[in-house]
């Protein structure tokens, strides 16, 4: 600490433990023992080639953004129930809200995330009549800077407010209409587990597939054009995890 206050003179003890903790390693063993001796759900390994060596400050950045906070009041956070199930709250649109996605060997959560959370609320919006999977294969292709080596979910919100996506439901090898206008364009494989279901992960991120300006699935009878759907506004943050559960509550996850 004392060098770091040589080298930043006018940063606070705060700001100088703030700046010290970014350096510090994104992945630590003691870090994955914790996780692991909490839950079994799932096994945490520190042997991750993706984020291997990097440090917290590289991952952090990968997806920054910072938007406006929006907030409920005191009064509407009363109300809270100690737990809340989405599928049984928005029962027509329990097979959208609890279909999960497969990235397989490319970094697309930063695309999926926003997708799916779009995909949930268009559902139950339109009281369980659009059940359509949407498209984070038509995200990871066409946002430009973005794809199978990272992105950011704030810029992937805008995109989908401003450009629109497609349907498009998981990898197939054989597309049918029902697959919507873009499938995602990478089978499912295990993720740092022995799973006998799916073969293992490749080591090495798939590329990022092209954009088109028509869809992939040409057994899709819709136009790319006419098949897009918005955001109606642009992302807002929620400045508590209660107004988090409340936001879920309200609108869906």
């Amino acid at each position: 600490m004392e060098e770091l206050s040589k080298q930043f003179p006018f940063s606070s003890e705060d700001g100088l433990a703030a700046l010290y903790d970014d350096t510090k390693p994104a992945i630590i063993q003691s870090l994955v023992d914790e996780i692991n001796s909490k839950q079994d759900s799932w096994t945490a390994s520190a042997e991750q080639e993706r984020f291997k060596g990097e440090l917290i400050h590289s991952i952090v950045t990968l997806d920054h953004y910072s938007p406006e906070q929006k907030g409920y009041s005191t009064d509407e956070l009363q109300d809270l129930p100690a737990s809340f199930n989405a599928t049984e709250e928005f029962k027509l649109c329990s097979n959208v809200i609890g279909h999960i996605r497969d990235q397989s060997a490319c970094g697309s959560c930063w695309a999926i995330a926003p997708t799916e959370a779009f995909n949930d609320r268009l559902c139950i919006k339109s009281a369980g009549k659009f059940t359509s999977l949407l498209s984070p294969g038509n995200v990871i292709a066409c946002m430009e800077t973005s794809g199978c080596h990272g992105g950011s979910s704030f810029d992937a919100w805008q995109w989908l407010h401003t450009t629109g996506v497609v349907t498009g439901g998981d990898y197939s090898e054989s597309m049918t209409e029902s697959d919507g206008c873009w499938p995602y364009s990478f089978p499912p494989c295990a993720h740092y587990t022995n799973a006998t279901v799916y073969p293992t992960c490749p080591k090495t991120k798939y590329d990022s597939p092209k954009c088109t300006e028509s869809c992939p699935n040409h057994k899709y009878p819709i136009s790319m054009e006419r098949d897009r759907h918005f955001v109606q506004q642009s992302l807002s943050a929620l400045r508590s995890i209660n107004d988090i559960k409340k936001e879920i509550q309200a609108n869906g996850p």
